[in-house]
């Protein structure tokens, strides 16, 4: 929520279970709505223009498969990651078509997803292309060259260094993808500019405090500045 806001957001709101503790004296900016059950968490939904389902949820918990197909029933673009990728397999094991999803999983949530490790990159991209095709989906594949496909094309990005690679630098994306999308880009369009940015981000960051040291909130931090570059290209 944090790097959807720095990417230009100008609101993000975090819905949660009732039983979790209060976050706003840690992020003033950020919005906080509690939901004890589907009809409150789908009235948060409301005016909404993006929705990122996944980060911290938990793996294993039926309500998730009921509120994920309730998403799917919005029409309103919805970004799934990290957990939210353990609920999704149903769907796709379902045939669901979705042209109006996002996801962002790495190799190994890939080979959850298709119940196969891919060998190579190659092996990886046909797996990537076949789930496109298959379901309609947008996908960014992410590692040390990020893949991102639709049904239409498909763009590499070998940006970016190898301290990214530490937690909550893919939360950062979700972040920065589902701001874009809020903002009016295209799926595909916010996942090509989205991964430029927070390697971007991620490049500052580590001339800054090099990449050994490099954490997630690091990535946050130049977020502006990454978008100032990109702006006076």
């Amino acid at each position: 929520a944090y790097a959807a806001l720095r990417t230009g957001s100008g609101l993000a709101t975090m819905a949660l279970p009732q039983n979790i503790p209060l976050l706003n004296h840690h992020y003033p900016e950020i919005i906080t709505s509690y939901y004890q059950n589907g009809e409150e968490f789908l009235k948060i939904l409301e005016k909404k223009n993006i929705i990122a389902f996944g980060p911290g949820l938990g793996k294993g918990r039926e309500v998730y498969y009921s509120l994920l197909k309730h998403l799917f029933s919005t029409n309103i673009p919805l970004l799934i990651d990290a957990d939210g990728l353990f609920y999704l397999k149903k769907f796709l094991n379902d045939g669901y078509k979705l042209p109006q999803v996002i996801i962002t999983p790495h190799t190994g949530e890939l080979a959850f997803l298709m119940e196969k490790a891919p060998k190579d990159m190659s092996e990886a991209l046909d797996m990537v292309q076949s789930l496109c095709r298959i379901h309609q989906l947008t996908v960014v594949l992410k590692g040390p060259c990020t893949l991102i496909a639709n049904e239409d094309g498909v763009f590499f990005s070998c940006y970016g260094n190898p301290g990214m690679a530490t937690a909550g630098s893919g939360d950062v994306l979700t972040g920065i993808i589902s701001s874009l999308i809020g903002q009016g880009l295209s799926l595909f369009e916010a996942a090509k500019l989205g991964v430029y940015l927070h390697s971007e981000a991620g490049n500052l960051a580590a001339n800054e405090y090099g990449e050994r040291s490099l954490i997630a909130t690091d990535i946050c931090q130049f977020l502006p500045k990454a978008i100032k570059y990109y702006s006076e290209e």
